[in-house]
Parts: structure tokens; sequence; C-alpha cells
């Protein structure tokens, strides 16, 4: 379920109360990092916003999903390989000047024919090596660490450290934060654009690692090793890289917010919320009409691409159109159980 913003405000004024008779200092939602986190921290670059979180899959499901991508490169570096043995002849022949176009003795139509397959050509080949030979390169060999370098180092574990740092998108934040003469801003957009889709609990159940991977965030292969190697060595727990988002302060230093303390809230709220509305439906002898609307909702969840903004709406319209057509006022209903909001289905309704 996605962080309401019943819970963020809580968590936000929870804070604000707390920091009010403390000297130190923290930017709300984040506040100050554990020290206990300083031997992973210190590896981190302080220019970047970084999210962890602790994967609890099925090192099985972990070994196929991986598989994927390895074949996929390796298929590239096939292609890739096909392409320079079929074009080494001609680049060779133009290197030793063996195809050399005689203009004199060439006819117009001959010559725009060689001069659009050559270029056709080069096109192809500057393609393939500025756009797609950078994959498998990334995949196989990138420094500090790479995927494979990752997986040959961890192997695969039902439980594994995740760590997400945000790509370039950063450098505007930084600027924007050094316009305001405040580098510690953490702005709106930066919250609710980068920040708050990334950790979206639905968005990320049932992801591996790689299928995080987004135009905002890229996965810190060597961050990853590190963090396993200090849970290895008892350094640190596997809880303390439950899903955190990190962000460093040239004032404070390193801000932590615990974003898994809200998930746990979130959680019981619509644990609380769901036993209400089933409850309230029961005592109006409408206990039938909880039953369609679980079959609406893991209708619209169910379909590709998961439970999309435009799902929960339609999710939304087919509920009230079922509960009045049983005689049942929807907006009365929900106000009786104080609102949909915290309700699996109806997060982002109003």
């Amino acid at each position: 379920m996605p962080i309401s913003k019943r819970a963020l405000k809580s968590s936000v004024n929870s804070k604000q109360n707390a920091n009010a008779g403390s000297k130190v200092q923290s930017i709300d939602p984040f506040s100050e990092a554990p020290a206990k986190l300083t031997p992973f921290l210190d590896t981190l670059d302080p220019s970047k916003f970084y999210i962890t979180h602790v994967e609890n899959l099925p090192w099985k499901f972990k070994r196929k999903a991986f598989s994927v991508p390895v074949l996929m490169n390796v298929a590239i570096i096939a292609v890739l390989i096909w392409r320079i043995v079929s074009v080494y002849p001609v680049y060779a022949a133009i290197i030793k000047d063996n195809n050399k176009l005689n203009p004199s003795a060439a006819s117009w139509p001959e010559l725009s024919r060689a001069l659009l397959r050559r270029s056709v050509t080069f096109f192809i080949d500057f393609a393939l090596l500025r756009f797609i030979l950078p994959w498998p390169l990334s995949f196989f060999f990138a420094r500090p660490a790479s995927a494979v370098a990752w997986r040959r180092r961890v192997g695969f574990q039902d439980q594994e450290v995740v760590v997400r740092t945000s790509r370039r998108w950063d450098r505007e934040e930084r600027k924007k934060a050094a316009n305001a003469n405040d580098p510690s801003v953490v702005s709106d957009v930066l919250m609710e654009k980068r920040i708050l889709p990334a950790i979206d609990r639905r968005w990320m159940e049932g992801r591996t690692s790689l299928m995080l991977l987004d135009k905002n965030w890229d996965l810190d292969y060597g961050a990853m090793i590190t963090a396993t190697d200090l849970v290895d060595m008892k350094e640190l727990d596997m809880e303390d890289f439950q899903k955190t988002v990190f962000m460093h302060t040239p004032k404070i230093g390193w801000l932590a917010w615990n974003v898994h303390k809200l998930d746990e809230g979130s959680e019981e709220e619509a644990r609380g919320k769901l036993i209400a509305f089933k409850d309230q439906l029961t005592l109006m002898g409408k206990e039938n009409l909880f039953f369609r609307w679980i079959e609406i909702i893991q209708y619209e969840s169910s379909q590709p691409g998961g439970f999309t903004p435009e799902r929960q709406t339609a999710a939304m319209v087919k509920a009230k159109a079922l509960f009045e057509s049983q005689g049942v006022d929807f907006e009365e209903f929900t106000r009786s159980i104080g609102g949909l909001e915290g309700v699996p289905g109806f997060e982002k309704s109003k």
C-alpha cells in the first residue's frame, strides 16, 4: 500500500515535536542517521540520494529473474561480434584505400548509392557502439562494481540488501538547493516525483532489485556488496537496511527517513479500515458487497501493468455502481467508516 499523506503528516509532526527541545538538527521527514550506520554511509557519495531495503524473495526466483538480463546481454555481445566480423572487410578496404570512389568515372546514381550505403553503415555502427555496447560492458565490467560482480560476491539469498542511488536528477536538486541558499532543502517536487513513487510498497512488492531500475533510480552494486559484507561480519544487522531514504547535507551530515516504520503504520491502519469496512456492511445485511468489492479489486490489480491510478479509478467507479445497485448510499457509507483513505483499492480516492 502506498504511504498515505496522513501517515507522512503524522511522521512529520511527531519529528517536529520531538526535535523542538533537542539540539539535533533534522529536515522533516528526515532525521539524523544512526551512528551505527557510519561504516556503511562513509562509503556512499554525499551528492547522491539513496534508498535501501531488504528484498525478501525466494533465492530460486531471484536466480531465474537474473538469468534474463544475463542471457540478453550475452545475446547482445553475440550480435556485436557478428557485426564486427561482417563489416571488418568493408572498413579494412576503406582504410587501405582499396574502396576509394572515383567521381570522374562513376555516375551520379552510383555515387549516391555508394554514399548512402556508407552513411548507413557508419550510422548503424556508431549507434551500436554508442548506445548498445555500454549495456553489456556495464552489466559485466562496470567499476567499482557491476551486476555480475555483485552476484558473484553475494550469490543468491532469500534476504538481500538492495541499495538504489539517484540518477543525474540529483544535480538539479542540489543546484536548486544552492540557489535557495539552503543546501538542506527537500522540495515538494523531489518528494512527490522522485522519492515517493520509488518507495511505494505496492510498486516494490514482488520485484527483484533489477526490476526496480527506472529513469530516476539506479542500483549501487558496490554499496550492496559493502552492506552485505557488513551484515556478514556482524557489524550491522539486516534490519538496519529496512526501507530507508538517505540524503547528505553539509551542515548535518547523513540524514535518514525510516520509511519502513510508516509502512508498518500504514499496514495497521489498512487492516483496521478493512475490518471496519466489512463489519459495517455486515451490520447493514450487505456482507455480500464486501466480497464483490474484493473481486473488483483483485480483477483490476491482476491486469498487465499492475494496479495503476487509472485502474484504481476504474475500481472506484465499479464499486460505487455496485453499492448503489443494492440501495447503499456510497458517500454516506464511506463517511460512516471515516473515509476511504487507507482502504485497499481506494488510497487515492477522495
